[in-house]
């Protein structure tokens, strides 16, 4: 049986992602296990770019080296700080908060389409 979070209360949300902040992405890959990883996994931003232009900003996300398959690897970059990583538009990022367990209950809402 699969339980589903409610929340009583809620922290102020802000209004701009931060490094440090668990996000859920929106993409669309041709890969169709590349587009489920996504679907089902949170990540956390490592880094933010400072460009001019916000719909040019880009994220750094960081995946748990568990989480990510073998025959996954390959679409991130990975050292030994910071893990996988892949880069992303600001403008991908669907949902994000500085808890985890937040991102992983909208994942779950979208899942069962609550």
């Amino acid at each position: 049986m699969i339980r589903i979070k409610t929340f009583e209360k809620f922290e102020k949300l802000e209004d701009f992602p931060r490094v440090g902040n668990y996000v859920f992405l929106e993409t669309d890959f041709y890969n169709p296990k590349l587009q489920d990883f996504f679907t089902n996994h949170v990540g956390k931003i490592i880094r933010i770019s400072n460009r001019i232009n916000p719909i040019q900003e880009t994220i750094e996300v960081k995946y748990e080296n568990s989480d990510v398959p073998d025959d996954l690897e390959t679409y991130f970059r990975y050292n030994e700080i910071d893990g996988y990583v892949k880069g992303f538009n600001l403008d991908q990022i669907e949902f994000f908060s500085k808890n985890k367990e937040d991102v992983e209950a909208y994942i779950q809402s979208k899942k069962y389409n609550l």
